[in-house]
């Protein structure tokens, strides 16, 4: 992180690593509310926290993608080796 470069590339992508958490914790939050409703037979919040979940999931999964390729490409040729540990991200 000597560079520049490299502070403004991982700082944004740290930044974003931050609000997806938090994104997340709202959706684990409505997740819950959402079961605790169904168990008391309420279903009003399912369609809602269905949309939300699914809506997260696909942008989060698009965004995670682009970022592990952004830090990889950020690395320049060590990033493309093996060693990095970037390639593994991809390998079943």
């Amino acid at each position: 992180m000597d560079y520049q470069t490299h502070q403004h590339i991982f700082g944004a992508l740290l930044s974003k690593g931050i609000v997806y958490s938090f994104a997340g914790a709202y959706a684990r939050d409505e997740y819950k509310i959402m079961l605790d409703e169904m168990k008391q037979g309420r279903f009003g919040t399912m369609d809602s926290t269905h949309h939300i979940l699914s809506g997260f999931k696909a942008l989060m999964s698009d965004e995670t993608v682009r970022c592990i390729e952004t830090a990889r490409v950020a690395c320049g040729g060590a990033g493309f080796a093996s060693f990095s540990g970037f390639t593994d991200l991809f390998q079943n």
